[in-house]
Order: structure tokens, then C-alpha cells, then sequence
């Protein structure tokens, strides 16, 4: 039977997926957890998961949310053992084009009029 690699969403923990692991029962299962201490790009997270994925028994990778794409990248190399591939609540690419991030980052974000601040 394969085992299921799980990649986490944005928290980089894997720790949301324990009550996942725990309905599946006995289905070997391995959460890739990404380092805290450093930002990390897209390329450097697929590195760090790359180096996680086993080399001798087959497996099915699971990518959520943040994960869509470092799983997207790893199976589009269609590596020997890779049997698989699931995306959870995820996307391929940003799914805010850049046009889209600066309008909503000038709707969101506006500074305070000084007469309000001094009130």
C-alpha cells in the first residue's frame, strides 16, 4: 500500500491534518513539516519537500491549501514512486493577478486623515 504524504497549508505545520490522520486509521501517512524560523520560497519549499518524499516504497501526495503548487511542481517531474496526487482547497497559480493584489491592498489599507488621528 502507498503512503500518504501530507503537504500543509500556510500554518507550515501539518498539525491541522491530526484529526485527518486519526479517521484514516492505519493508512501510513507522513506530514511534511516546513521550517518556522525562515521564509521560504515556492522553489525552496518544493527543495525541502523533495528531500522528504520516500525513495523506496511508492507514495501519493496530499497538497492543501499553500501546498497546491509545491505539489503541482513535484508531481509534474513524475518522480518513479509518486502514485498520486491530491489537491485540497487549493489553487496552480496566484489567484489574484498583481493587478488585482495592488487595487485590493489600496482599498484595504488607507492611512488615517490627520484630523481623524488628532481626534
Amino acid at each position: 500500500m502507498a503512503e500518504l504524504i501530507l503537504l500543509p497549508g500556510l500554518d507550515g505545520t501539518g498539525e491541522l491534518f491530526a484529526p485527518f490522520i486519526e479517521a484514516l486509521g492505519g493508512f501510513t501517512t507522513e506530514v511534511v513539516s516546513y521550517p518556522p524560523d525562515r521564509a521560504m520560497s515556492y522553489a525552496e519549499h518544493e527543495t525541502f519537500a523533495r528531500a522528504k518524499l520516500p525513495s523506496d516504497e511508492d507514495y501519493v501526495l496530499l497538497a492543501e491549501s499553500f501546498s497546491g503548487p509545491v505539489g503541482i511542481a513535484i508531481a509534474t517531474a513524475t518522480p518513479a514512486r509518486l502514485k498520486g496526487l491530491i489537491l485540497c482547497a487549493t489553487f496552480a497559480s496566484n489567484p489574484l493577478p498583481q493587478r488585482w493584489s495592488r487595487s485590493m491592498r489600496r482599498i484595504f489599507y488607507c492611512r488615517p486623515s490627520r484630523r481623524i488621528v488628532r481626534r
